[in-house]
C-alpha cells in the first residue's frame, strides 16, 4: 500500500510492506556506519547499505520514531 507520509518532517510517498524485515530510506543525511553488505529488494533489485539511523515517520498525524537502514 502506498501512502503520503512525512519522514523527519519532509513530505514523501512511502510504500508500506508488512512483510519487510527492515525499513529502507534513501538519504544524503549522515548516518551511523552499518555492516557492509547488500540487500535484495522484493523486486529483485540489489541495494547497497550505507548506514543506519533513527527517523521520525508520520502517517495520518500519528508519529513514531523507527530505526531505518540507509541505501
Amino acid at each position: 500500500m502506498a501512502v503520503v507520509s512525512k519522514i523527519d518532517g519532509c513530505p514523501t510517498n512511502i510504500l508500506i510492506d508488512t512483510g519487510s524485515a527492515v525499513t529502507l530510506v534513501q538519504s544524503d543525511i549522515p548516518s551511523e556506519p552499518w555492516r557492509s553488505g547488500n540487500l535484495l529488494a522484493a523486486d529483485g533489485t540489489h541495494l547497497t547499505v550505507s548506514g543506519k539511523r533513527w527517523a521520525k515517520l508520520e502517517i495520518s498525524n500519528q508519529a513514531s520514531t523507527y530505526p531505518v537502514v540507509i541505501v
